[in-house]
Formats: C-alpha cells, sequence, structure tokens
C-alpha cells in the first residue's frame, strides 16, 4: 500500500512485478500516483481517505512517480 499524508508518499520497500498496488489519500486534497514513464500506472485518489488500485509493472526496475496537481510530490516504486 502506497499512504499519502501532508503530501507525502509512504511506498513499501519493492512489490513484485504485476502487484496491485493500494493508494489510500489522508489528505484534504486530491492526489494523483503518476509514474514518470509514460503508461506504466497513473491514478487519481480523492482526498479525505479515498483509495484506488493500479496493477504495477511486470517488468522489475524503478519507477519515479509523481502527483500532477502537486509538483513538490514525488516518489519511487521499487519492482523485483
Amino acid at each position: 500500500m502506497i499512504t499519502i499524508s501532508n503530501f507525502m508518499y509512504s511506498v513499501p520497500a519493492s512489490v513484485a512485478p504485476g502487484t496491485k498496488v493500494t493508494v489510500k489519500n489522508l489528505d484534504s486534497q486530491n492526489h494523483t500516483v503518476t509514474s514518470t514513464m509514460h503508461g506504466a500506472f497513473d491514478v487519481k485518489v480523492t482526498a479525505d481517505g479515498g483509495t484506488a488500485t493500479f496493477t504495477a509493472p511486470t517488468k522489475p526496475g524503478s519507477y519515479k512517480f509523481v502527483c500532477t496537481f502537486h509538483a513538490n510530490m514525488m516518489g519511487t516504486l521499487v519492482v523485483k
């Protein structure tokens, strides 16, 4: 699970290829988890406890992501 709180992502150390990843937003504003590698993953997570799910890429690697609403929010999903 990726958790969003105080405009920061809390990301697991790694996930297995093809894993269903749940994102929970504890902030009072909407956020996204959008891979900087076009098409890898992109979900919008509504405010105040909203959740969304996406499938992790099947190819192992490090996938950087951002919030398209808040440019200062960045993270990395490690798939291995």
